[in-house]
């Protein structure tokens, strides 16, 4: 009887995001940051090359005035890494599996955009499906509202245009929710090891899914305490999966590793006052003059110029100090940077895509996710999987409060909260039911 619903749901995210996603043809999407940068790895890997740049193609016309000012206080805009990857040289920049995805892609359909977009449609669909398992741990309505939900998620569906790691790394955060969910309904080994697994995998997507995997865990250990003695077999699950790329980075780039190289490149970026505001104005949450002029420590604003011979994970190391640094000089102006983030965070509309339209169903849409949601978290606090949804939301908008804004990363946040909002819709038909009663 479950398989029902579930196909249904599949179906009908499937149909939703390729009718999208096929009229689009070959051109790349709005915003186009990040998507050529993912494309070079992937053709990279194709040619057999591994995790490695080419070289960057610079459009000016797409970039505009704005990209123009930021390369003035960053890195020439032909650069291929950011300042901190080399062109042709072996990389940790980016997480794998997405550009690891892109190059199978490209082997069989080199160069197609539609064929990707094709294949983030089935992901999405897969996701919907994934989403569903892990509502049915409330109850069997619920799963079918959060799959329904995500289904017609306009985020969701528009992100599975965009060559960027969105719909990846939200569908194996999905597929980590439902295990979890099935581990918690039944503790056993076997399942604490493919939640581990389904953790690392999604982990290899985007590293945001580390802290994430972390407060999973602990409510876990709050819900069944079982679970607890399972520790060391989800711990081994995810080093498992994690395992061939922290390998890979001690031979290839002399350290084994497991976060990438962008962190300290994404904490002075993100810091950096001249570069801040060329974004912040952009939105009309500009940083006040009067707090700019007070900043101390301004040379480490400064990219440095590393010499040719300084590896990668140094270049990120010492980008890393210096933005602490920075921050430790300005305690002031970092709060408010995590303020007018946190504003960002939780906007209705877009800076890039701009519409009277999108501006309307992003609005309307997300206002829908957040009144369900808090109905959900009310009436189901209680249940562990409302309560990790809606924890793991939280958590997301702590993270990106503290280091890195927009619209965009609150997408695997607002998917996850998708299940309390299932939840939340799901009382409210229940009341309706009664009133009719």
């Amino acid at each position: 009887m479950v398989r029902k619903p579930a196909f249904g749901v599949f179906l009908l995210a499937l149909f939703v995001r390729l009718a999208f996603v096929i009229p689009k043809g070959p051109d790349l999407m709005r915003p186009l940051e990040d998507q050529r940068l993912y494309l070079r790895m992937g053709r990279a890997v194709a040619e057999g090359k591994g995790l490695t740049l080419t070289a960057r193609e610079y459009h000016p016309l797409e970039g505009g005035e704005w990209k123009r000012q930021v390369s003035a206080h960053w890195i020439d805009p032909y650069d291929p890494g950011m300042g901190v990857a080399e062109e042709g040289k072996q990389t940790a920049i980016i997480e794998p599996l997405y550009p690891l995805l892109l190059g199978g892609i490209h082997r069989l359909y080199p160069g197609s955009i539609p064929f990707i977009r094709i294949i983030q449609a089935a992901l999405g669909a897969l996701t919907a499906v994934a989403l569903f398992a892990a509502g049915a741990s409330v109850n069997r309505r619920v799963g079918v509202l959060a799959g329904l939900g995500f289904a017609l998620f306009p985020h969701a569906i528009y992100y599975a245009g965009m060559v960027t790691t969105e719909t990846l790394f939200i569908a194996l955060q999905a597929l980590a929710a439902a295990a979890w969910a099935a581990w918690l309904t039944t503790p056993g080994p076997g399942r604490a090891a493919v939640f581990g697994l389904a953790c690392g995998c999604a982990f290899l997507a985007r590293s945001a899914m580390l802290p994430l995997s972390g407060l999973a865990l602990a409510v876990a250990a709050i819900a069944d305490r079982r679970t607890v003695r399972m520790l060391p077999v989800v711990v081994a699950g995810f080093a498992l999966a994690v395992a061939p790329w922290v390998i890979r980075n001690g031979v290839a780039m002399g350290e084994y590793r497991l976060m990438p190289t962008k962190d300290g490149l994404n904490l002075w970026m993100q810091n950096h006052p001249a570069i801040q505001q060329l974004q912040l104005e952009r939105i009309g949450m500009p940083i006040p003059e009067s707090m700019l002029n007070t900043l101390s420590c301004r040379e480490l604003e400064e990219f440095p110029l590393f010499p040719d011979s300084m590896p990668e994970i140094e270049r990120n190391r010492v980008l890393s100090d210096r933005a602490q640094a920075y921050i430790r000089c300005n305690p002031r102006y970092f709060a408010y940077l995590c303020w007018l983030r946190l504003r960002w965070y939780l906007r209705f509309s877009g800076s890039t895509v701009r519409s009277d339209v999108a501006d309307l169903v992003g609005g309307a849409s997300f206002s829908l996710l957040l009144a369900l949601a808090l109905a959900g978290a009310v009436r189901g606090w209680r249940h562990p999987m409302v309560a990790l949804s809606v924890l793991g939301w939280l958590a997301y908008l702590g993270m990106h409060a503290l280091f890195h804004g927009g619209i965009r990363y609150r997408i695997p946040a607002d998917s996850l909260l998708i299940i309390a909002a299932a939840h939340g819709a799901d009382q409210l038909l229940r009341l309706l039911g009664r009133g009719r009663g």
